[in-house]
């Protein structure tokens, strides 16, 4: 027997259905909605040392900004002498982390490439002068890494033109000395009247032949948590040039401690390690 639905009551069962099918599209949406939005958190910041074996890199932005913060924690007071002060920042702690005495390892970016003439793998070496910090007497900044900024792109007028301005701000980070201990551990330089850190690494050429590429990292360690900010240099100024590029200098305490080359892989293995 053959059943017949009657054109209304089809009309009433579509009503019904796209109504249904409406509430559970707008619930279904009303639940993605509601989610609690995603937080993307930092990582606590953590020094990672050098045990002399296990190469554990450091960044130098993050690094260096942990001392920052610490630094900037303390003022100088309105009534408090300037060494008063001075005394107060010696007394402060290191940022969590990083412990005085301890070697922290910083990757130096300069090629590393094997000379069989001299039985090493050598690179061009870090410069310890004192043009880079003129304020300070009695110091010389050790470079030790530089980070490229990223350009930021604005439109100016020149010469009734307009024109696409790019402008960046690389970085550069250096360990703080005395002369007296930069004399122990660099040799003079005929550049700037400066004195160059150790950059070869002696390693037998039948050993070397085993490895494959090879990077070297300066061990640093930090006494206190001050810093100096440099004179910024500002390159690319006149208004004939699209582009104009600044390098900030920025300066803490240390004393460089090591010198490591390291296989460049997975795995960097030490194949040499010289105490500064």
């Amino acid at each position: 027997m053959r059943s017949t639905i009657s054109p209304a009551v089809l009309a009433a069962l579509c009503v019904f259905f796209v109504g249904c099918q409406q509430d559970a599209a707008s619930t279904t949406s009303g639940h993605v909605a509601n989610k609690p939005p995603i937080v993307i958190t930092e990582e606590p910041w953590v020094g990672k040392a050098f045990d002399g074996e296990t190469v554990r890199l450091n960044p130098p932005i993050r690094f260096y900004q942990e001392l920052i913060r610490a630094r900037n924690q303390v003022a100088k007071g309105e009534f408090e002498t300037t060494a008063d002060y001075e005394k107060r920042k010696a007394e402060l702690s290191l940022p969590v982390g990083i412990d005085a005495g301890k070697v922290y390892l910083f990757e130096f970016t300069t090629k590393v490439k094997y000379d069989a003439d001299q039985g090493a793998y050598t690179a061009d070496p870090s410069f310890c002068t004192d043009y880079d910090f003129t304020t300070l007497k009695n110091t010389l900044a050790c470079r030790l890494a530089s980070v490229e900024g990223a350009p930021l792109v604005n439109r100016r007028e020149v010469y009734g033109q307009t024109q696409l301005f790019e402008k960046k701000t690389d970085t550069e980070y250096s360990v703080l000395m005395s002369p007296q201990d930069v004399r122990k551990i660099a040799k003079r330089s005929s550049q700037y009247a400066s004195y160059a850190l150790a950059s070869k690494c002696p390693v037998a050429v039948e050993e070397a032949k085993n490895y494959g590429p090879i990077a070297m990292a300066y061990g640093v360690t930090f006494e206190r948590p001050d810093f100096v900010k440099g004179d910024t240099m500002h390159l690319h100024t006149y208004p004939e040039y699209k582009n104009e590029w600044d390098v900030e200098k920025i300066g803490v305490f240390g004393k460089m401690a090591s010198l490591v080359c390291y296989t460049n892989d997975e795995h960097k293995r030490v194949v040499y390690r010289q105490v500064l």
